[in-house]
């Protein structure tokens, strides 16, 4: 088989915004298409424009039941099935990654709380001689705690923030 080849002028360019669509689709007129093809006075498929994009599936059915077979229809949520599918994988993968960082950092403050109360031991000694209880002495450490988690949450946020501006600056 041989692809059929002819010149057309160029009258414009779109661009959809995705690549899929940039690459795989050319307007053209009608009878122009017809002839091209070898099917004149007959279309190969129709596209319709809805105003309820989410209810696709429910128009398209109401359609493939009223045209019936040898007609099928297809709506932009099957057309795209394998992006939408990307974007849920990278959905999960950014979030196992967010948890991961929130366990190490967690950590991290658990592991800087103990070194502070074994350095402490002494302070936390004379707190408790003078009759400070054990519940007074943990919030203590755990307005400590909280005070290291917020200024690390602040710091990473300030940076992710630089990072952002920095890169969708044009060059």
């Amino acid at each position: 088989m041989v692809p059929k080849m002819r010149k057309f002028e160029v009258a414009g360019l779109f661009d959809a915004g995705m690549y899929d669509y940039n690459t795989g689709f050319v307007y053209i007129a009608l009878p122009e298409a017809q002839k091209f093809f070898d099917m004149q006075g007959r279309v190969s498929g129709i596209q319709a424009r809805v105003d309820e994009i989410y209810q696709a599936d429910r128009i398209a059915s109401s359609i493939r039941s009223a045209v019936g077979y040898p007609y099928y229809t297809r709506n932009w949520m099957e057309m795209n099935k394998n992006f939408f599918s990307a974007l849920l994988l990278e959905k999960i993968g950014m979030s196992l990654i967010l948890v991961v960082i929130i366990i190490v950092a967690s950590f991290n403050i658990i592991g800087t709380l103990t070194m502070i109360v074994m350095e402490k031991s002494r302070e936390i000694a004379i707190l408790k001689s003078m009759g400070a209880s054990s519940p007074s002495i943990t919030k203590i450490f755990m307005f400590a705690g909280l005070a290291i988690g917020a200024v690390g949450t602040l710091l990473g946020q300030s940076s992710v923030t630089a990072q952002s501006c920095l890169s969708s600056r044009p060059i």
